[in-house]
């Protein structure tokens, strides 16, 4: 018994080592290592791995640098956030999803208690949230409308920044132009960058410019003097955005006023865009000035502001990058990983994602669009519900390793 019992082990083993060769087509097949498979093989390995696992890819594959540089869409395309401000609006929920239509679920969820960081009974709901360079901003006055507060959100690192409080004389909150606007000369959470508020105070009625740079304690205000315009009545402001070591305020109409940061000078410009009905997005774009709005015939324009003849001009084509507009938020795709989105604007609002073209400084509409590559599907009504309903923000930002960069 013991015989047969240890030669029935032996063929046992020996049967198991045939079922290995068999499973295996060549011998060589048994020796290859991981790093031996094809190129083409580990692009797609790595195309179909969830993005926080594609760190650990690239410390594996140091060696396969055809394949480390293998891209999918989540890599190289804008990410879709939806804020969704709850009832009370006590508390900010945000979703983050991947421009696939094979996962129609958030990738990355957070919620953000407000009531940690303000006192619900001191300050103005509901709240100012904007969007800058991967951070939420989040502004709100105190019931007086005398003084306004800050709070600082990265969506990367999820760390809070709360800035100091600023005093100033009180605004009207029933007039549009008395809405508090902030901007930031890089990304928030550098320790370069420079905080700026506009508040435009009804008694007395005067121009108000804050500015905060990490380590202060305060911030610096300014009234300009003769204000804006120099003139008693106060135009609307569309927009602010920092370039060239400057605020520059969009007004609506088209007009330009700069805020030097350095020697807090004023400048005006004065220029001949004045055709807008809607405004729609103010942004920068290779070092220029650019805006997109709705003109009074109902077409889609674009224009970019040309320094040496101070004046606003036709953009004539984006050559073969891609624009993804928001209300919000600007992502800029200059990889066209894909080989499809050149020259293409991307503009998302209404629940729907509106493809155009740009051709000899004319927005055109097209039909092809991000729904035919590779099964990537921006459109919200097929994966993301409710967008309609009240206390919701949607728009684009840059993908979560391209946030971790900033």
């Amino acid at each position: 018994m013991k015989k047969r019992c240890r030669k029935g082990e032996a063929d046992e083993r020996n049967d198991t080592k045939k079922k290995i060769i068999l499973l295996s087509s060549s011998p060589a097949e048994t020796t290859a290592t991981w790093s031996e498979l094809p190129f083409d093989a580990l692009g797609e390995i790595k195309k179909k791995l969830f993005w926080r696992d594609h760190v650990r890819f690239n410390g594996v594959c140091k060696n396969w640098l055809a394949a480390q540089h293998a891209k999918r869409a989540g890599d190289v395309l804008p990410w879709f956030l939806l804020l969704d401000l709850q009832n009370d609006l006590r508390r900010v929920s945000y979703s983050m999803y991947e421009p696939s239509a094979s996962n129609p679920d958030p990738v990355i969820s957070y919620h953000l208690y407000i009531s940690q960081f303000f006192d619900i009974s001191l300050v103005r709901i509901p709240y100012r949230i904007t969007y800058l360079h991967g951070c939420l901003l989040i502004s709100t006055y105190d019931r007086e409308y005398s003084s306004s507060y800050f709070l600082l959100f990265s969506l990367a690192t999820q760390n809070i920044i709360e800035l100091p409080r600023i005093n100033h004389h009180v605004v009207s909150p029933t007039r549009r132009i008395s809405e508090l606007f902030t901007a930031v000369s890089t990304n928030p959470t550098s320790p370069d960058c420079v905080f700026l508020a506009l508040h435009i105070t009804t008694d007395p009625c005067e121009w108000i410019i804050s500015t905060f740079r990490h380590g202060d304690t305060y911030w610096t205000t300014t009234v300009p003097l003769g204000g804006f315009y120099n003139i008693p009545e106060v135009p609307c402001v569309e927009d602010i955005l920092f370039i060239r070591g400057a605020f520059y305020f969009l007004f609506l109409g088209g007009r330009l006023v700069s805020y030097d940061i350095a020697t807090m000078a004023l400048q005006n410009y004065y220029t001949s865009l004045q055709d807008i009905h809607k405004f729609d997005k103010f942004f920068v774009l290779d070092d220029e000035l650019v805006v997109t709005y709705i003109d009074r015939e109902a077409s889609n324009c674009i224009r970019r502001f040309d320094w040496s003849q101070k004046d606003w001009f036709p953009l004539e084509s984006l050559k073969d990058r891609s624009l993804f507009l928001s209300k919000h938020s600007v992502f800029v795709d200059t990889t066209n990983c894909y080989g499809v989105s050149s020259n293409k604007i991307y503009i998302h609002k209404e629940r729907n994602c509106y493809v155009y073209s740009l051709e000899n400084g004319k927005v055109c509409n097209c039909t092809s669009g991000l729904t035919n590559w590779d099964g990537m599907d921006y459109n919200p009504e097929s994966s993301i519900r409710g967008l309609a309903e009240n206390n919701k923000i949607s728009l684009w930002v840059e993908p979560p390793n391209l946030l971790l960069q900033k």
